[in-house]
């Protein structure tokens, strides 16, 4: 009969103990099926980011023939002016010479300045897309730290939710052998 009555009193204990732990049971599980949600939506911001990144990736590869395609044309204008002739027919005289001088250097200084005009342009569009490279390599480096920072969260909250499941198990593995 204390026999009874001890195996009674173990089977209330045991009973009791597993209404109280029930409810951690339940918050536990619930804790984990919200840590798979946010698992869930870092996966897809991490796959928006690699496309993100492939993006700009192939838009600085874009800009970059764009700038070495530019520069090759430039290229090839400077090297295809050709040097004038000057036209004027050459006199005896002191004043002729110094008028076809004159007019010579005055040709020679518009030449110069249209030249200078156009290479100052071309340093300007390769200033212009210089730093926009620049703020596409900025961007995507810091897209790069916002994926690894997301990619170590999901390690962090995958590694909790197996800690949780691990102590969930055990919980329930030692409340089936004291039901035994």
């Amino acid at each position: 009969m204390l026999q009874t009555e001890t195996i009674q009193a173990g089977a209330d204990d045991f009973k009791e103990r597993y209404e109280n732990e029930l409810p951690f049971r339940k918050a536990a599980e619930e804790e984990i099926n919200s840590l798979y949600k946010v698992i869930d939506e870092a996966n897809l911001t991490k796959m928006d980011l690699e496309t993100q990144i492939e993006s700009l990736k192939e838009e600085l590869g874009s800009l970059s023939r764009n700038y070495e395609e530019d520069v090759k044309v430039l290229h090839k204008q400077l090297a295809g002016c050709e040097l004038e002739q000057v036209d004027v027919p050459i006199g005896t005289g002191l004043d002729d010479i110094l008028e076809t001088i004159r007019i010579q250097w005055e040709r020679d200084v518009e030449k110069n300045r249209v030249e200078a005009g156009a290479l100052l342009q071309a340093k300007q569009q390769a200033e212009v897309t210089h730093m926009s490279q620049t703020q596409e390599e900025k961007l995507a480096a810091a897209l790069r730290v916002e994926l690894h920072n997301t990619s170590c969260q999901v390690q962090s909250l995958q590694a909790e939710t197996e800690s949780l499941r691990a102590l969930n198990v055990r919980d329930l593995g030692g409340e089936a052998g004291f039901g035994l």
